[in-house]
């Protein structure tokens, strides 16, 4: 199993798949600020509902692992905070980063700086559970359980769940 590890830049993050995030961008904001928009129009909404991205905010400022798990919950044994009905609409690879990058998002940056990490998922509509909670060693771990739809899943994804455990 692996545990990628990154910082809550501006305490949180966002999962997402780049091509439908760059997409969604070109369409929709005209300048490298995504994070303004989002949280202060109904586009921070659309783009989870949509299946672009999905915030995971309130989080303490530290490191904080990330795993990727398929169908069920396999690496935390005490869940301290969960979130569940949540879609992305992925390309192959899911990026995290901390959610303060996207107030002047640049992917290359993003990559060169190690500000980002990439999990290989199936392409196509997936549905997806968080979870949060401390491991043995006590370092905070997030678990993104994923499972693949032939079709554009129901969101049911609560932007309002404060990730702080």
């Amino acid at each position: 199993m692996r545990i990628e590890t990154l910082f809550s830049e501006l305490n949180g993050f966002v999962i997402f798949d780049s091509k439908e995030l760059i997409s969604f961008k070109k369409k929709h904001i005209n300048n490298s600020d995504i994070l303004t928009p989002l949280t202060e129009t109904n586009l921070g909404d659309e783009i989870s509902a949509n299946g672009v991205a999905i915030p995971i905010i309130g989080v303490e400022s530290d490191d904080y692992g990330f795993i990727m798990s398929t169908n069920k919950l396999t690496y935390l044994k005490k869940v301290d905070v969960q979130s569940k009905g949540w879609i992305i609409n992925s390309n192959g690879l899911l990026n995290i980063c901390g959610i303060g990058y996207l107030k002047d998002f640049n992917l290359e940056k993003l990559i060169e700086s190690n500000k980002i990490i990439k999990f290989e998922v199936p392409k196509g509509w997936l549905k997806i559970d968080i979870y949060g909670g401390l491991n043995d060693q006590h370092i905070p771990i997030i678990e993104i359980v994923f499972s693949k739809s032939l079709e554009k899943p129901k969101f049911e994804g609560d932007i309002s769940i404060n990730f702080s455990f």
